[in-house]
């Protein structure tokens, strides 16, 4: 509903099991090109990552930032999650940048 380029998956519960971006949606495709199946389409344990990087929801911004700046690779999408891992918000890129978060 929102255009984010991203979606996150919960369960009945409500706790995360992962989330999935525009990125990821172009690998499971180009993964499927590569193993030489030019009409197979990918199915979505090629598109899931099942382990994103989360923050909690009591975090100061200043663990987020070091949590960030811990990672090899670019953090667009950061789950918020509470002490039962159920998601309660995402933090965007776009979002820290405009500084709304």
């Amino acid at each position: 509903d929102f255009k984010m380029g991203f979606t996150t998956l919960v369960n009945k519960t409500g706790e995360l099991e992962g989330i999935i971006s525009n990125a990821d949606v172009r690998r499971g495709i180009i993964r499927k090109l590569d193993a030489g199946s030019a009409t197979a389409q990918p199915g979505i344990n090629d598109m899931v990552n099942f382990t994103p990087v989360v923050i909690h929801e009591n975090a100061t911004v200043r663990e987020m930032l070091r949590l960030i700046k811990s990672k090899s690779f670019p953090v667009t999408y950061l789950p918020v999650v509470n002490s039962t891992q159920k998601l309660t918000g995402v933090i965007t890129f776009l979002n820290l940048i405009k500084g709304e978060a």
